[in-house]
């Protein structure tokens, strides 16, 4: 006798086929705290979000904060966050557990870990890259000079996962008229330079030490550098946002064009660098930088350099900058003002 399938049996039959021929050879599971199970790959977590890869839908960025549990099917390499700055990675196959844990079944036996604790899953090696600007801009010069100008500034900043150089160099040239004669003259010629090196002692603290000279004709310094080192503060490192404070004792020398005596000395500085993504869609960001220093065998003796604009990514590769500079020196060269203020407007390349 033969039997025959009714047609609900071979209908279930066709769907259950169709089922395990969709499954993709590899799937871990996310169980969310309402109960949903997503299917997929996951991939990475970095920043409280969790990445999973579906056929359907592709890379789908879950919050961790909604996710109750997950498990994979291959050995995972999972970050557990030990304190504010020390972290363990735990590696094995991860399966679920109750009440936002999940159970990593390590080499040496399983380990239970809270998702709260997980810091990143299967990140990459850091790479240290280096990164920068070249800016060409146009300058409009109130102070000890009324000009208009050319000038160039470059920067370059390599990020490593312990330390951090950061490297600095600018030059301008201007021609402009004497209001009296009409004579056109250079007026202009002022160049400088900078090297810091920051080794982290934690995630937050560095060391730093760090060199700098300029020459600024029209002010009548002939050359002012300094040396130095001391510790800073990293209270922001993100990718739309920074923010750093440092302190230090640094020797500065000022030395000047005339017959005045050089000016030199040991001076405390302290500093903060800012910058913020204001927009993303319109890719418009705001920096601001700071530095002081106090000669201290001089009550009277202080520098200020005060730096702050805006930055609009054109392309990827191309920007638009504008951006004013201060300086301030309570005891400049003779026949020189205090006080420098210049305002820029530039096109940039990054790297």
């Amino acid at each position: 006798m033969r039997l025959r399938l009714a047609p609900a049996s071979r209908a279930l039959r066709v769907v259950a086929v169709a089922l395990l021929a969709a499954a993709p050879a590899r799937a871990d599971q996310v169980r969310m705290k309402n109960g949903d199970v997503l299917t997929g790959t996951v991939t990475s977590i970095d920043g409280g979000k969790l990445v999973l890869k579906t056929v359907a839908a592709g890379d789908v960025k879950i919050d961790l904060a909604q996710v109750d549990s997950f498990a994979t099917d291959e050995s995972a390499k999972v970050e557990v966050k030990q304190g504010d700055e020390a972290t363990e990675v735990v590696e094995g196959k991860v399966a679920m557990a109750s009440g936002g844990n999940i159970t990593v079944q390590a080499a040496g036996g399983a380990q239970t870990v809270a998702l709260a604790s997980v810091a990143s899953i299967n990140k990459p090696p850091f790479k240290a890259e280096w990164s920068g600007s070249i800016v060409g801009s146009t300058e409009f010069s109130r102070g000890n000079t009324y000009s208009q100008s050319t000038s160039i500034d470059l920067s370059a900043i390599r990020r490593g996962q312990t330390d951090r150089v950061t490297l600095t160099g600018w030059y301008r040239a201007s021609r402009s008229k004497d209001a009296t004669t009409g004579d056109t003259s250079t007026t202009q010629r002022k160049s400088g330079g900078g090297a810091k090196y920051d080794y982290f002692l934690s995630k937050k603290i560095y060391a730093f030490a760090m060199a700098g000279a300029e020459q600024d004709a029209i002010a009548n310094i002939q050359l002012r550098y300094t040396v130095g080192a001391g510790a800073g503060w990293q209270v922001i490192e993100e990718a739309d946002a920074k923010f750093n404070v440092e302190a230090g004792l640094n020797y500065l020398v000022e030395e000047y064009t005339d017959n005045q005596p050089n000016s030199s000395g040991a001076a405390a500085r302290v500093a903060y660098h800012y910058e913020r993504v204001l927009t993303k869609k319109y890719e418009v960001s705001f920096f601001n930088d700071a530095s002081a220093y106090k000669i201290l065998n001089n009550s009277n003796d202080y520098l200020v350099h005060f730096k702050a604009g805006f930055h609009e990514n054109l392309t990827t590769s191309f920007f638009a900058q504008e951006w004013v500079d201060f300086t301030w020196d309570s005891t400049p060269a003779i026949g020189a003002k205090r006080q420098d203020v210049i305002y820029y407007v530039g096109i940039g390349w990054s790297f």
